[in-house]
């Protein structure tokens, strides 16, 4: 047994003998000792993006079985996927890295019921590549869905879904439009690649580190995820709304408070309940920090933006949509 401070050496010898150890011990070479590495750990694929955690482009499901509903979601996102930028899937794990996997029972019955249900309920049939990977000792299902080269994908003939951020949501009509004019313009996403496990971890050498707090030049672009509700229109005692999404610049008209979905029924709630006066926001030059809002390890800020006279609002802004200028404010806001 070890005891307190005491560690295992490995020893380089020519051979394996006491004459051969007594020899390294005596001398003074000491690339022939090394403390003791133990078998390296295979990488956990699963967790990694368990801990990336969902997204516009990644989903995870504990099961796919058709009771409760968990088959339903699954070909929702794969429908969603195809419609959108393609993405992963991953079933048999929750979305909260620190939850302990399921996995999947049956991997291979299960693969092939999802493959019968994907072909008999969404149409066209988009193109997945379904593969199993193992995470604590359990193995879970991986469903790589690549952008659809035939778009739009409906389930069961019309129900048409597309990614929201982290979910999938029936495509309201504009969407739905806008799917078609990218199929007849054939501007199509590129085709993603399915990661294969490697046998090893390459070094990487770092990045610089950004020099934070730095003001970019010329024109601020606005944030590149959130919404911003850019017109508003009453009509027969209903408010109806123009939506931008951020992700895209994609505009949704005719979009209510009863039909909208959450991130663009919070934005549509602040606009009828009434927009900040330009006098009363922290302006940082042409930029202002509004609010911010947290839940668990997720942040949303709601931002403001001076242009040509007219001020623009976006409403639920994550990091990954910041640039350097809203990192900026951020930072100083948050100092």
């Amino acid at each position: 047994n070890l005891g307190v401070g005491d560690r295992i050496t490995e020893i380089l010898l020519p051979e394996v003998s006491f004459e051969a150890l007594k020899a390294v011990l005596q001398s003074n070479d000491l690339s022939l000792t090394r403390p003791y590495r133990g078998p390296a750990n295979p990488i956990d694929f699963v967790q990694l993006a368990r801990e990336e955690g969902a997204s516009l482009v990644q989903s995870f499901h504990t099961s796919l079985a058709k009771r409760g509903g968990h088959q339903d979601r699954v070909l929702q996102d794969i429908c969603a996927m195809a419609n959108t930028n393609g993405g992963a899937i991953y079933v048999g794990v929750s979305a909260n890295p620190k939850e302990k996997p399921t996995g999947v029972r049956d991997p291979r019955k299960a693969v092939e019921n999802l493959y019968t249900a994907v072909t008999n309920r969404i149409t066209p049939e988009p193109e997945i590549h379904v593969d199993t990977l193992p995470s604590k000792n359990v193995q879970v299902i991986r469903i790589t869905v690549q952008p659809g080269q035939d778009i739009p994908y409906a389930i069961d003939d019309n129900k048409f879904y597309v990614r929201d951020e982290a979910e999938s949501s029936l495509a309201v009509r504009d969407e739905i439009v806008r799917l078609v004019e990218r199929r007849l313009s054939h501007d199509v996403v590129e085709p993603i690649h399915v990661p294969l496990p490697m046998p090893e971890q390459t070094a990487v050498t770092p990045a610089p580190p950004v020099k934070k707090g730095r003001r970019s030049s010329g024109k601020i672009k606005p944030p590149r995820t959130g919404v911003e509700i850019v017109s508003s229109e009453k009509r027969k005692g209903t408010t109806y709304h123009t939506v931008r999404d951020l992700r895209n610049g994609n505009l949704i008209k005719n979009v209510t408070r009863s039909s909208a979905r959450k991130l663009w029924h919070y934005a549509i709630t602040q606009v009828e309940s009434g927009q900040p006066k330009a006098d009363k926001i922290k302006w940082r030059g042409n930029i202002a920090l509004l609010d911010t809002r947290k839940k668990d390890d997720n942040t949303w800020y709601d931002l403001a933006l001076r242009e040509n006279g007219d001020i623009h609002i976006y409403y639920g802004v994550t990091d990954s949509g910041l640039n350097e200028d809203w990192m900026a404010l951020i930072e100083q806001s948050s100092s």
